[in-house]
Parts: C-alpha cells; structure tokens; sequence
C-alpha cells in the first residue's frame, strides 16, 4: 500500500507520466515495448526520396539555408509535460534525434551499400537493421513549448522519435577515430578527404530527390497562400 501511494503521488505530481512495467534483470533478451515521445515532420516524404546522411547538400533551401540542409520539426507528444522536460535545450547547437525507423522492411545479415562490396548490416548505416534504430545528430534552430524545429536530417516525414539528447561535442566527437572500411574507399569528388566524408554520394541529393523537395516546397508555398487568403 505504501509503493501505491508512491506511485499516485508521483503521478499526481507529473513526476511519472505512465505505468511502464520494470524490465526484470535476469531476463535481458525480453522484448522491449517502448512509446514515442513525438512525431518528426520532414520534407521528405519517400523512402528513396531521402538523402543517406543528416549532413547533405541541396540548393532547394535557399541561399539563406545551411549548406541548402532541410528544415524539419519534432512535434512532442502532449500531456506527457514534455515542454518541461525540453527546458534549458535551446542553449546547444545539435541535438541527437532517437528514432524509430518505421519504414523498414525486414532485414538481413549482410547488405551491399551504395559504395564498396557486400558488409555485415552492423556495420553500415543501412536502415534495414535488427532493430530499426535511428540516430541522427541534428541542428537546433528554436525550441517553442512542445515544438523543436531541426535542420539537416534524414528522416522520414512521420518518424516517430523515441528520444532526444543534447550533443555535447567534448564527448561526442571523435573526428580522428579509424571508420573501417569506409576509410579504404577511394576518393571522390573535388576536395574529398579520407575518411567517412569520402561517401559522397550520400552527402549530396539525387535528381530524383532534388525534385521531390522542389515540388513539396511549390506544394507548401502554395499552402500558406491560400491561409493568408482565407
């Protein structure tokens, strides 16, 4: 009786905004049920429509835009007092995005990236993974109530996002750190350097891709016309 009342004070409070089952400590292969904490708004609405890394180059943006990176939101979920749990969040230039990769269709043990040979799914980015986490280290623009709005992303439009942490880059970057295969790849480009930044081709949108941004961007122009009409 005391561990219930526990539990209401701290619901009462908005300490604990759900009953979520413990996990028991002697069972680590158990699944795991977990609930988004919001939902990512994208300009990109196709799976092969969507640019392979967070940094990536297009001119759709707009001269004012970084690098031409797209511009998304995270809406958070509501009565879930996150508008609290985001607070002191606008002081960092990125933040990590958590995310589910919800259009994943399956995996397998061993995938064929755009460059180089055949290689274990864990050890490329591939979105086909065991467990289709995302991660993706993001710019922060502005921090309003329960809306965070991002730039620079390779996400979906509906992703659900299960987390966000802030980048800290004292412990989070590792410019120096050895990329295995990636650093045996061949250079491409004017410029490229060894290393992961020689994957070019997931740094710069496709035609394909370039078109879609276009006609989302034409779509969404044509959206806030008619609101300020109306």
């Amino acid at each position: 009786r005391r561990m219930w009342r526990r539990a209401l004070t701290r619901r009462l409070s908005g300490a604990a905004v759900a009953d979520r089952p413990r996990r028991r400590l002697d069972a680590p292969w158990d699944d795991t049920t977990l609930s988004p904490i919001g939902v990512l708004r994208s300009p990109y609405l196709d799976r092969f429509g969507c640019p392979r890394q967070a940094v990536c180059e297009s001119l759709v943006g707009g001269e004012h835009a970084l690098r031409g990176e797209q511009k998304a939101t995270v809406e958070l979920r509501p009565g879930w007092h996150l508008e609290q749990a985001v607070k002191d969040l606008a002081g960092f230039e990125r933040i990590w995005l958590i995310t589910l990769l919800h259009r994943s269709r399956g995996w397998r043990p061993i995938v064929k990236p755009p460059r180089g040979g055949p290689r274990g799914v864990l050890s490329t980015r591939s979105p086909d993974r065991p467990t289709p986490i995302g991660l993706s280290a993001v710019r922060l623009l502005d921090v309003t109530g329960r809306l965070l709005t991002v730039q620079g992303i390779d996400l979906l439009d509906g992703t659900p996002v299960l987390d966000v942490k802030p980048y800290v880059p004292y412990c989070d970057a590792f410019p120096t750190s050895k990329a295995g295969w990636v650093d045996a790849l061949p250079e491409v480009g004017d410029g490229a350097s060894p290393g992961a930044g020689t994957d070019y081709a997931g740094m710069r949108l496709n035609a394909f891709q370039e078109a879609r941004l276009q006609q989302r961007a034409l779509e969404n122009a044509r959206a806030d016309e008619g609101a300020s009409r109306g």
